[in-house]
């Protein structure tokens, strides 16, 4: 079992990046395995493909046709959780990260050759034996920080507030690159970008690393991309409240806001 989370009598964990889609679960010995679940929409198209995890298991994709049997066999027994709500360091976002690969990475970019994966998903051969190692974003996201308020950003159709964020583009180091999202989409100088800390996104395969930054920009003082809906400053009594709608606990934004606050 994936870090050994929780299965007491019989219970089935669930683990959720969208209420539909392609759901991987974990086999092995007895009922007492949790299932995973993560967004495909190509379900229907794809091979089997499993992966060897941790406790000796085996973790691979079913069908949603599959899951409302699994589901339907033993309802009581079933628990739903966000995998946006869970530590993304740990082993489930591993397990997630390597089935994903299989599945996208068919190809070797190189010569266009149908990819074999080892036993475990981290990586495959090409046909001519060639090592594939599987596309990996890397993306930032951070806190921007004006005296003791932080920027928090909401985008159109969501109503949570989470960071700044964007991908890294060719040729940009990563504080270049959050320097220039944050003028993209806040409109916002800043200065003294630095990197805080890093983890894994399974759901688009990315690295998100976590970076801070700090402005003299309350207001925009140029045209932003319109990727965003709303920009608010809050303080750290204002976090704390819980009075503002936040991203879930388990992703890189919500840590690095709880870090923030924590620290006054």
């Amino acid at each position: 079992m994936v870090e050994g989370r929780g299965t007491q009598g019989g219970e089935r964990i669930l683990y959720l990046f969208t209420a539909k889609g392609t759901f991987a679960t974990e086999g092995g010995s007895g009922t007492e395995q949790p299932v995973y679940g993560w967004p495909l929409a190509e379900v229907d198209e794809i091979p089997t493909v499993t992966i060897d995890v941790e406790g000796g298991n085996r973790a691979g994709l079913v069908s949603p046709g599959e899951l409302e049997g699994l589901i339907g066999a033993s309802p009581r027994s079933l628990k739903i959780a966000r995998i946006q709500d869970q530590p993304t360091s740990e082993p489930l976002a591993r397990t997630f990260m390597r089935l994903r690969n299989q599945v996208t990475f068919k190809y070797s970019p190189v010569n266009g050759e149908k990819v074999s994966y080892e036993a475990d998903g981290r990586f495959g051969y090409d046909q001519s034996g060639n090592e594939v190692f599987p596309r990996l974003d890397p993306a930032v996201i951070g806190l921007v920080t004006i005296g003791e308020k932080l920027l928090l950003t909401r985008k159109p159709g969501r109503d949570y507030y989470s960071l700044v964020a964007g991908y890294v583009e060719p040729g940009e180091t990563i504080e270049d690159a959050f320097t220039r999202e944050v003028l993209e989409e806040t409109g916002r100088r800043v200065k003294n970008s630095r990197y805080v800390m890093s983890a894994p996104w399974a759901a688009t395969g990315s690295l998100m690393l976590g970076m801070h930054a700090e402005t003299i920009d309350s207001e925009a003082v140029s045209p932003t991309d319109d990727e965003l809906e709303e920009t608010r400053w809050v303080t750290r009594s204002e976090v704390l409240s819980g009075r503002v709608p936040l991203t879930g606990r388990g992703s890189l934004a919500r840590t690095l806001i709880d870090r923030w606050s924590d620290v006054g």
